[in-house]
């Protein structure tokens, strides 16, 4: 998946343990919190995970969506590398999810 953001490009490469999962947009109606985390890319964006199967990418300033990714059940874990950013989580089924998220580079 291929985002553009302002002057940054964002590439997403989610990994799963199985291949089920549809790739569909997803609308965000309503989200409760359960962990936060700053872009090491950009300050201005931030992670957001919810209770349920949601993780989002989001502008921090200009409330704008940026990119999103479900996991195929609740979180049981989540967590994001404190230099890079590299999202992760384990769900209720067992599976794991990993996305790294990079600047892409344009020639």
């Amino acid at each position: 998946m291929h985002y553009s953001l302002f002057s940054f490009h964002f590439m997403v490469m989610i990994y799963f343990c199985h291949s089920f999962l549809d790739n569909t947009e997803f609308v965000l109606l309503i989200l409760q919190i359960t962990g936060l985390a700053f872009s090491s890319l950009s300050s201005d964006y931030i992670y957001v995970q919810g209770v349920d199967y949601e993780v989002l990418c989001g502008n921090w300033y200009e409330s704008e969506k940026a990119f999103s990714f479900r996991g195929d059940s609740n979180w049981l874990g989540f967590s994001k590398c404190p230099s890079r950013d590299i999202v992760g989580g384990w769900c209720d089924s067992g599976n794991v999810f990993v996305a790294d998220i990079g600047l892409e580079k344009r020639y």
